[in-house]
């Protein structure tokens, strides 16, 4: 529509043009007509000046509209523009039409952004973000706060205040994280930092992240030690409890009521038989307190891991040659699958043995009276992790028991220790890896022993 009105109009202006031509050839040579033909060039000249204007005003349009845009001017408007001709109105209409599109949009990124300032500012945790020059793009309040800085706009001034903190960030130029133990005003605060790298419209930029986790660990540490004195005071005071009572009853057979010494004419037989089995009961409540210590005493006396080249296979076969014994007591059968040959991981063998000791103990307590028992063996490399599995056929741990298994003196046999477990743990925490236990009454275990395939040790 647009195109056929603007070829009439053209149409129209070069017709007039060449009867205004026509016409002064016919009186041309003649001097009576003169002023006519003034008159005609006059109008000749504003005939072309008209479809020069008419045919031009297209290109003036359009580049007012992309002026419009390129400077994000949305105050244009292509709606007033009073005595447009009708040929241009449809192409006005679609040029304000697009102006409107980028105002919402614009209007839209404004407000996202300013919702996403306000996110930013009300988190808890420190975000700061930085361009590839090192300069601060972006830093929220609880950022100031954590560091107790203000007004900071360049790395460099952050790095004369808390320099700690820019050492554990710069340390992480291709993203990651760690602990980083800054010193404000005399106080030192533990970090959670993690750095991210990002690309912006081909720009790289880094997005720090970093909260203050000290608070969350004193918590826990109290925890812990919250519920190993529970634990303590109710192991101590089973023993004890008893232990009183007895030493009560045998005051009571050798002292009389105004607590003098009984003559030994009034001790009878059964009195002194009385007193030697209170005395074996106290022996032997005793002994199972210094063993309750002493597991104690092995649970705190881990030794720091000698880290040396293990080869996963070669442990596995030894430890199940070592275990024969026990798995014939039980009547049960030990499955070694295939290990790649060259699967190894820098750890300490021995103590690496000792947990796979109390994994396979734990298997064949749990497949007594168990039909066909058996135990399988097996290590993998998954998601940039040694996983080393020990899986049984056996009773299983009862799902509301499962997350205590790891409680020290906790146990969901009755004659067990409780600090196997525990103690396993703690030796794989200091190889830098983590256990996994996976349950189900009546169908097995499968306990996974994951380690991180460039092992370090924590310091």
């Amino acid at each position: 529509m647009v195109y056929k009105r603007f070829s009439v109009g053209v149409a129209i202006r070069v017709g007039l043009i060449l009867a205004n031509v026509v016409c002064l050839a016919f009186i041309f040579a003649r001097t009576d007509l003169f002023f006519s033909q003034l008159v005609l060039l006059f109008i000749l000249s504003f005939q072309i000046y008209n479809l020069v204007h008419f045919v031009t005003q297209t290109t003036r349009d359009l580049a007012r509209f992309l002026q419009a845009v390129r400077h994000q001017d949305y105050s244009v408007s292509f709606a007033d523009d009073a005595g447009t001709h009708p040929a241009f109105q449809e192409l006005h209409q679609s040029f304000q039409g697009a102006i409107n599109a980028y105002k919402e949009v614009e209007a839209q990124k404004e407000s996202q952004y300013h919702y996403f300032k306000l996110i930013v500012e009300h988190v808890s945790a420190g975000i700061i973000s930085l361009n590839s020059k090192h300069e601060i793009v972006l830093i929220n309040k609880a950022a100031e706060q954590l560091l107790d800085v203000q007004n900071i706009v360049s790395w460099k001034q952050l790095q004369s205040k808390r320099n700690s903190f820019t050492q554990a960030v710069d340390h992480w130029l291709r993203g990651g994280s760690s602990l980083a133990e800054v010193v404000i005003e005399g106080e030192k605060r533990q970090f959670s930092v993690g750095v991210n790298p990002v690309i912006l419209l081909g720009e790289p930029y880094r997005v720090v992240t970093f909260s203050d986790i000290k608070n969350e660990i004193e918590g826990k540490e109290i925890e812990a030690w919250h519920k190993l004195i529970r634990i303590l005071t109710h192991e101590i005071m089973n023993s004890v409890t008893p232990l009183s009572s007895l030493t009560e009853t045998m005051l009571m057979i050798v002292e009389q009521e105004d607590g003098n010494q009984k003559p030994l004419a009034e001790i009878t037989e059964e009195n002194l038989e009385d007193i030697r089995l209170a005395l074996k009961t106290i022996q032997k409540r005793s002994r199972g307190m210094l063993h309750f210590l002493n597991d104690y005493r092995q649970l705190t006396r881990i030794p720091t891991p000698q880290l040396a080249p293990v080869n996963i296979g070669n442990l596995l076969a030894s430890v199940s040659r070592l275990m024969q014994g026990e798995i014939t007591k039980y009547k049960a059968s030990i499955y070694v699958l295939p290990v790649p040959p060259d699967l190894t991981i820098q750890a300490d063998a021995k103590l690496l043995e000792q947990v796979l000791i109390n994994l396979l103990t734990n298997s064949l307590q749990a497949l007594e009276d168990v039909v066909n028992p058996q135990i399988e063996l097996n290590a993998i490399t998954q998601d940039s992790k040694v996983i080393v599995a020990v899986a049984d056929n056996g009773k299983g741990i009862e799902a509301d028991k499962l997350d205590k298994i790891f409680i020290p003196f906790y146990s969901t046999k009755p004659a067990g220790s409780g600090i196997g477990l525990p103690v396993s743990k703690q030796i794989m925490h200091l190889h830098g890896g983590n256990i996994k236990v996976q349950s189900q009454t009546g169908v097995g275990t499968k306990v996974e022993l994951r380690f991180p395939i460039q092992t370090v040790t924590f310091r």
